[in-house]
Parts: C-alpha cells; sequence; structure tokens
C-alpha cells in the first residue's frame, strides 16, 4: 500500500479543483458565446467534470471525457476523503463500521444518450477502501472490482458550463476482514447519487 502525506494529499486536491475551475474561465474568455447560439447537448467534443461535494469532505475528484454523437466515454480518479461511503450500501449500515474511498481509486464509463439529456451508463472501477472499527479504531485497506450501471441527467446552460445529476448502482463481489471486536463484510451494493459540474471543450 503506498501511503501518502496529508500534504500531499491536499495538493491533489487544490491542484484538481484549481484545474476545475480555472480552465473553463479560461476558455470562456477566449470564445465567448454567440447570443443567438443554442447549446445543443449532443455536440461531440472533451469535457473535464469534478463531483463537487468531494471537495467538501477533503476528497477530490476529476473526470476527462470525450463525446461522439449520442455516446460518451469517460475515466475518472477520485478519493472520497472523509465521506463515509457505508452509509449507501443496501447492505451492512449502521454497522459500526465506516468505510471511505481512498487514493488509487478511478475507472472507466460509457454513457448512452436517449433523449435531450437524459442518459444511461455502464462503469468498471477498482476502488480501494478504508474500513475502519468504530469501537477500536482499527483500520484496514481492501480494494474491490466494481461494475455499476446508472441513469441521469445532462444539463448545458451555457456555451460550455454543464451540471449533470445522476443515480448509479454499484456492484461487487462480497469480501469480509475481521477486526478487534467483530468482522465487517463489505456490501455488494452501493446505491449512490451523484452531482457534477463540468466544462466542454
Amino acid at each position: 500500500m503506498i501511503v501518502s502525506s496529508p500534504t500531499a494529499f491536499t495538493l491533489i486536491r487544490v491542484r484538481t479543483l484549481m484545474a476545475a475551475v480555472l480552465l473553463p474561465v479560461f476558455f470562456s474568455t477566449v470564445q465567448a458565446q454567440d447570443p443567438g447560439q443554442s447549446c445543443p447537448a449532443f455536440l461531440s467534443g472533451k469535457e473535464i467534470e469534478v463531483q463537487v461535494p468531494c471537495f467538501f469532505e477533503k476528497g477530490y475528484h476529476l473526470s476527462v471525457g470525450h463525446r461522439s454523437g449520442d455516446f460518451r466515454f469517460r475515466v475518472e480518479v477520485q478519493s472520497s476523503g472523509d465521506f463515509d461511503f457505508g452509509q449507501f450500501g443496501v447492505e451492512n449500515r449502521n454497522s459500526g463500521f465506516e468505510r471511505k474511498l481512498t487514493t488509487l481509486s478511478g475507472g472507466v464509463m460509457a454513457d448512452y444518450f436517449l433523449w435531450k439529456g437524459a442518459f444511461l451508463s455502464a462503469s468498471l472501477e477498482s476502488r480501494n477502501w478504508t474500513i475502519r472499527e468504530s469501537q477500536s479504531g482499527q483500520k484496514k485497506d481492501i480494494r474491490t472490482f466494481d461494475f455499476g450501471i446508472g441513469a441521469g441527467y445532462f444539463w448545458q446552460p451555457f456555451s460550455h458550463l454543464f451540471f449533470q445529476a445522476a443515480a448509479s448502482a454499484n456492484f461487487r463481489k462480497s469480501q469480509k476482514e475481521s477486526f478487534l471486536y467483530s468482522e465487517h463484510r463489505i456490501s455488494t451494493v452501493d446505491i449512490l447519487p451523484m452531482l457534477r459540474v463540468g466544462y466542454k471543450f
């Protein structure tokens, strides 16, 4: 396992957030929107996006994608910071454990747009979790490989800036770890809401 210092995590979060904020501002000044130009959702091109809530939990997220017609393909990397994913597990909720997504987690996604901004998605992700037993404070790291399916809506109110709301169900193989006081079995299904903001080049 690779251990990074808190300072390194902070630098990653700051740089990712700065890139997500400053790049759209820069390109918006270079290419101003034509007032009479519409902003269709299905134009081809490159995209970057972030899940803003990650940064409020001392985590980070960055996704880079390419769209061609009704299809979009994305690659992402993220860490949940202080956010506990255990509350989204269909199984083992409130079981005396915290489950946080740590660094070196990411995956690939494919989206298909059905109508206007509505889309379906599928994903394959490698996730590194830190499991903490609340009673003892003991921590263990496990890695899972998740398959996800979801649906969402893409809204592009401006020429480049867009917003995206979605929900997904992520499936994984059951794994268990023994701790000082009890045993933890990771949920085989997570139901996750997502809210993202992005920039389209």
